[in-house]
Parts: structure tokens; C-alpha cells; sequence
């Protein structure tokens, strides 16, 4: 399994910590490498509670416009593996004052990592296109919400969470970040059309144990029928900034 080298990216936007802030990365699973190392699962949840683990971490800089670089990683590759090449990583930002993990780097919330080529992007990790109905969505390229920042810009390569339908932005699906009120109830920055748990659309009005969601009468309040932590865990909403439904 050859070690994959992810270049250094400066992202614009961070309104966290100035210091003391970290990038670790999750094995989402166990794996094998290719070279026959094994790669333990570790669990981001209880991290600061001292029963949790990391795979790696790398410390990162925040100057005084709101930019934060990670450095370079290097993480061996996940499509490879010989017992378990659906394996995932997840990469979550630490804040060493607070104990805990604040944000979700990237995308998604979890991610396989090609064997090739051997030096790569977090852009082109996270990049990609999708034709859905003849419309080409824009899923990927590299960004960061941090602290559930909402993102402000018109339809960019740079800006993943709106869908290009060739509309005018005011009227587009966006795929926006939740604000947790608790562990379950969750608020959307506009009318709720869908909702994603860690970047895996959920069936809406089904009843617990599944796992799904309710929409009050006001069109953002989610309710889960589960918790979740939000301080990993994301709720994101396909929305509708005009207030119209499909």
C-alpha cells in the first residue's frame, strides 16, 4: 500500500482558536496495508475523554486574516487494502484548549484514499462532479465550515455547497451545515428538502430505532429520532433559500 503525500493547503475562513489548533486523522475502520501494517480503528468521540485515539496528527497555523494552513500529510492508501479496501478516513480539527475536536475538515466525513498517484490534493481527494438530470453538480473541491460558518458566495469551483443548476443562486438548492440546538434537534439555515447525517441522506418520518428525521411546521427544525455529537458529528440540509418546495 503506498504512502500517499497530500500537499499543504492554506484555507480561508477559519474564525476558531489562533493556536493550538490540529488536523487528526481517523481510521474510520481496520485495515491491512499493502506492506502488511496494520492500521487500527480509532474513535474520534471520546477523544477527550482519554478513551479515544488517533491515526495521525499534524499541527496547523492560523494567521491574523482567518487562514489556516494544514501542512503535508502523509497517510498510507485505503483502495488497496487487501482485507478491507472500502476502508475511510475521517479528518476533524483539534483544539487543544478546548480538549475536543471542533470541525470537520473537508467534503465529507469520511473518505477512501486512491493508490495513485503518490502525491495528491486535499482538492483532488474531496474533488468531484456528478451529472445528475443533465445538470452537472459540483460536489467537491476543498473547503472548510468552521464552527458551522455558512458559506456566502455565488455558485464558485471553490464553494461545494451549492448545486449549479444554471438557476439564479437565490433560488438554487443549496446542501448547507445545521446548527445543533441539542444532540437531536438541529436548526437549517432555510427550508429543509432533504437531510444528510455525516454526508448519508436519512429517510424523513420514520420511527425510532431507525434512523431518520422529523421537519417542524416552520420548514428548519429537524428532530432525529437518535442523538448524535455535534462536536464531530454534522447535520447538513439540502435547502431552499426562497422557501419553495420541489
Amino acid at each position: 500500500m503506498p504512502q500517499i503525500s497530500i500537499a499543504s493547503v492554506n484555507v480561508p475562513g477559519w474564525s476558531g482558536a489562533t493556536s493550538g489548533i490540529s488536523l487528526r486523522i481517523y481510521a474510520n475502520q481496520y485495515f491491512t496495508a499493502w506492506d502488511g501494517t496494520p492500521i487500527e480503528q480509532t474513535v474520534p468521540k471520546n477523544a477527550s475523554s482519554g478513551l479515544g485515539s488517533f491515526f495521525k496528527s499534524y499541527a496547523c497555523t492560523v494567521d491574523g486574516s482567518g487562514n489556516i494552513t494544514i501542512p503535508a500529510v502523509t497517510l498510507p492508501s485505503t483502495v488497496d487494502s487487501p482485507d478491507n479496501p472500502s476502508a475511510t478516513y475521517t479528518a476533524l480539527f483539534w483544539d487543544a484548549t478546548l480538549n475536543q475536536n471542533v470541525q470537520i475538515f473537508g467534503t465529507f466525513a469520511s473518505w477512501p484514499l486512491l493508490a495513485s498517484p503518490s502525491a495528491t490534493t486535499w482538492a483532488a481527494i474531496f474533488g468531484n462532479v456528478a451529472v445528475v438530470g443533465g445538470a452537472a453538480i459540483l460536489v467537491g473541491t476543498v473547503t472548510a465550515l468552521p464552527y458551522g460558518a455558512t458559506p456566502t458566495a455565488t455558485i464558485t469551483s471553490a464553494n461545494p455547497y451549492y448545486l449549479n443548476l444554471g438557476i439564479p443562486i437565490a433560488d438554487a438548492l443549496q446542501f448547507l451545515p445545521c446548527t445543533s440546538i441539542n444532540a437531536h434537534t438541529f436548526t437549517a439555515p432555510a427550508t429543509v428538502i432533504a437531510v444528510a447525517y455525516n454526508g448519508i441522506m436519512l429517510p424523513a418520518n420514520v420511527a425510532a430505532p431507525a434512523k431518520s428525521y422529523t421537519v417542524a411546521g416552520d420548514g428548519v427544525t429537524i428532530t432525529l429520532t437518535f442523538d448524535i455529537d455535534p462536536s464531530w458529528e454534522r447535520i447538513d440540509a439540502f435547502c431552499r433559500p426562497g422557501g419553495s418546495t420541489p
